[in-house]
């Protein structure tokens, strides 16, 4: 992931490819969720978990976060991220901020 990009997306989207092959076999919606614990660490991870949605529009992508500019991105319309209970005040003003501004 942090040393191969490229090759880290290329392996997941094989993989994503060869589930949702076996998932339609039997009439089953393929979901992910990305990552179980832990959080995007940065933009670029964002941005990759984002070109992997894009890429495989059939299958249902999300996770979960604690920091408001990842619950908040342009994110594709098959990816749900889900803002956490816990994270920081901060965090949680910025979420509040963003709904309010809607």
């Amino acid at each position: 992931l942090v040393n191969d990009p490229p090759g880290y997306t290329a392996m997941v989207n094989r993989e994503i490819q060869g589930l949702k092959g076996k998932a339609d076999k039997h009439g089953i919606k393929l979901v992910v969720r990305w990552h179980d614990a832990g959080d995007f660490f940065s933009k670029e991870y964002l941005d990759l978990a984002f070109d992997v949605a894009r890429k495989n529009p059939d299958v249902q992508f999300y996770a979960y976060t604690k920091i408001a500019n990842v619950a908040t991105a342009d994110k594709p319309s098959n990816f749900i991220i889900n803002f956490s209970s816990g994270s920081k005040r901060g965090e949680e003003k910025k979420i509040e901020f963003s709904h309010h501004r809607r």
